[in-house]
């Protein structure tokens, strides 16, 4: 290994990527918080986001990276750190608090990269929800609404009524955002559909709007039905959910199409999601030159076959044919079947 002599220029260029140890002698805390690079950043945080910060000795403390900042953007060397999951390099760890009270500029704290970078895990004596609730950046946005995966770094309850009192900028409450991530089955005791319900974001889109698309109907306790006789859901908006879990292959689930229908929506929307597919799979087989099987024609046919496989089923259930609607060339052609 070819060794730097330690000037700045050698100590900056190491930092950026990721070549600490071919500096002669070793850096410290001090040489690397002093050097400044082209955009305000100290050498610091360079090797914070390369997870190099157990090449520093002696060993770096989150006070003396909360303490390092961007001179344009407030970033301290803990968001760094949290950003590259480089928390366990730390001496003594990290605590919530001390992620918490690392704010930049917009007031953009480090739990809040913690958060988006899936790093609470390495986060020391773990974070409450609380802890995630209360840290907001100036416009208000608390770090609990990046992602949810933080219910799997929590230990304890998660109880719906906290979680429903808690609102982001545009009214979406923690709730919707557990549904609109098919992780209703994490909360505490359960939830009904008429407690989803209840919950509407400023546009007024209900947490059970968010959870007919999203989450298995397992989910929900006591399913539908309530909320069907006491009209907190309407056989149109059961249909609109139909309608998007039919449109997106992100969507596909039988058991909710199937219990959609059995609950009374319109049976012509599966229908007509089934020929919109057969109307596309014959216009590609038309254009398709067999001698050019390209990449791009390949991707289409294993969409559709997915979106036929899945839609077929239903046939029987919505009372047609599958021959009424899926021309045999296109079974057979698609589908490699002779017959369903």
């Amino acid at each position: 290994m070819t060794m730097r002599t330690k000037n700045p220029n050698n100590i900056l260029y190491a930092c950026e990527f990721g070549q600490l140890s071919e500096i002669a002698g070793g850096v410290s805390y001090e040489d690397l918080a002093a050097l400044i690079d082209g955009f305000g950043q100290p050498a610091i945080h360079h090797v914070a986001a390369r997870r190099q910060l157990d090449k520093i000795e002696p060993r770096v403390t989150a006070s003396q990276l909360a303490q390092s900042r961007n001179a344009l953007t407030g970033n301290t060397g803990l968001h760094f750190a949290a950003e590259s999951k480089a928390l366990d390099q730390i001496d003594g760890g990290a605590t919530a608090q001390d992620l918490a009270a690392a704010r930049n500029i917009a007031g953009y704290t480090a739990l809040h990269s913690a958060v988006r970078c899936r790093a609470l895990g390495q986060i020391t004596g773990g974070v409450t929800i609380q802890q995630l609730i209360d840290a907001r950046d100036n416009d208000g946005n608390s770090a609990i609404f990046i992602n949810v995966d933080w219910v799997k770094d929590v230990n304890e309850k998660l109880i719906f009524d906290k979680l429903a009192s808690v609102r982001d900028s545009i009214g979406q409450t923690v709730i919707h955002e557990l549904a609109s991530s098919g992780r209703l089955d994490t909360i505490s005791g359960g939830v009904t559909a008429e407690q989803l319900a209840g919950l509407r974001n400023n546009d007024g889109i209900t947490a059970l709007e968010e959870a007919l698309l999203m989450c298995p109907l397992s989910q929900i306790q006591g399913g539908l039905q309530p909320v069907l006789q006491n009209g907190l859901l309407t056989i149109p908006q059961l249909n609109d959910a139909l309608q998007q879990v039919l449109d997106d292959e992100y969507f596909h689930d039988e058991d909710k199409v199937r219990e959609f229908i059995e609950l009374g929506a319109k049976k012509d929307i599966v229908l007509g999601a089934l020929r919109n597919a057969v109307s596309f799979a014959e216009t590609i087989a038309e254009r398709r030159d067999p001698q050019k099987q390209d990449q791009e024609d390949q991707g289409e046919k294993a969409w559709l076959e997915k979106q036929l496989r899945f839609l077929i089923p239903f046939a029987a259930d919505c009372g047609f044919e599958v021959s009424d609607v899926v021309p045999p060339k296109i079974m057979l052609q698609l589908l490699g079947l002779e017959e369903l």
